[in-house]
Parts: C-alpha cells; structure tokens; sequence
C-alpha cells in the first residue's frame, strides 16, 4: 500500500513539473508555393507578417524540369578529338524584405567526338533536367525585420554549350522550362497559454487515477471499520 501511495505521488509530481516547463506556445509554420514556366521569373510569396510572432526560420525548395530540343554543334575547324558539353544553370536568388538567398543547380550532359572533319556534326539527341535543392535565409536578417513583407524568388536559366578541343557553330534549341519553389515561414509565437505534450497529458492522468484508487481504497477501509 505505501509503495503504491509513493508511486502514484512520484508519477503525480513528475507531470506537474513537465507541465511547468513546457514552451509557452507551439511554432507556427506558413507554408507556400509558386511556380515558373520561363527562364526569367519572378516568384512572389506574400506571407511574412511577423503579427504571428517570431520569425525564426524561412526554408525554401527549389526544383526545376528542364526539355531541350535537339542540340547540333558544327566543327568549323581542322580535325578534331575531345568532348562536348551541353547543359544549363539555374539560379534562384531572394529579393524584397529578405534577400540573403541564393541557390544554384548546373546540369549538363556530354558527347565524346573521335577525328571529327571539318563540316562534320555532334548532335546532343534532346536532352532532359530535372534537380532540386533546398536552402535557407540567414537567421541575423530574420530577427531585424518586424512588421509584415513580400518575399520574391528570382529566376534566371542559361543554357552553355562547351568543347575541349576544335571550333564549333550552333544555335539553340527549343526550350521548355518549369519548376517551381515552396517557401516556409516558422514562428514562435511570444507568451500564450502552455500547450502540454502527450507524454505530459499521461503521466498527469496515471497520477490521477492513482490518487481516486488511494481515495477508494480509504472509503473501503473506513466502511469495514464502522462495520466491526
């Protein structure tokens, strides 16, 4: 009996102080998404109002899908041996209330040519991108701001063609981007009411239960007395 009563009393104080130390309130996370379909885009989020706390986090990710037609390089030089190279680089860059970003994908693909004549061709058979990547605003520009803004995501997409040896001639293809960038803003909301975790809720409710057994128990002791 005294072991039980010390048990449910332990598990009782342990809730209640897990309880105490719980965060005054839970993050609020904002989350949103744009897209683009051509190599200069502005992507514009409108979500950053910091009426909803703390801002402490703006994550972004970025992913582009891009089709190209096909690619035919001319030698225009004696006799040539090497590899050419034929990709794009993407570029997404922050502007507006916070500018700190900038992410970066390069993709390419390439065409080994053996004693190519002059006059002759290397064709890239319509080449095909797809890549993602992810990044963050700085904390410092985070905490500086107040009050609410706009968040604009920059495209740029440049296509390069490259050889390592000889002298080529072409012209680009057909070209279809798309893609597209999702932005979270997280907040820490400033006071507001303790919100207990699971584990928390359960060790209070194991205590509870605990004590109205000890209380049970008391009542049937007593009864059994007053019966003797």
């Amino acid at each position: 009996m005294k072991k039980f009563k010390r048990l449910t009393y332990t598990i009782l104080t342990v809730g209640i102080l897990t309880l105490l130390w719980v965060p005054a309130g839970m993050a609020t996370i904002l989350e949103t998404s744009d897209t683009f379909s051509s190599a200069s885009e502005s992507m514009i989020f409108d979500y950053f109002d910091t009426a909803l706390g703390t801002l402490t986090a703006v994550e972004i990710d970025f992913h582009m899908d891009i089709a190209s037609g096909d690619l035919t390089l001319t030698n225009t030089s004696r006799r040539s041996t090497g590899t050419a190279t034929y990709g794009f680089t993407t570029e997404l860059s922050g502007t507006g209330s916070l500018s700190p970003l900038q992410l970066t994908l390069t993709n390419s693909t390439d065409v080994a040519y053996d004693r190519l004549k002059s006059g002759r061709t290397v064709t890239f058979l319509a080449p095909y991108f797809s890549d993602s990547t992810t990044g963050s605003v700085g904390s410092s520009d985070l905490y500086a701001y107040e009050g609410t803004g706009t968040f604009n995501l920059d495209l740029e997409a440049n296509p390069f063609v490259s050889w390592t040896s000889g002298n080529f001639s072409y012209t680009y293809p057909d070209i279809w981007y798309s893609g597209g960038a999702t932005v979270r803003y997280t907040y820490n909301p400033e006071g507001g009411p303790p919100v207990p975790e699971p584990g928390t809720v359960v060790l209070l409710g194991v205590g509870l239960i605990g004590l109205a057994g000890l209380g049970r128990k008391r009542r049937a002791s007593r009864r059994r007395g007053n019966r003797a």
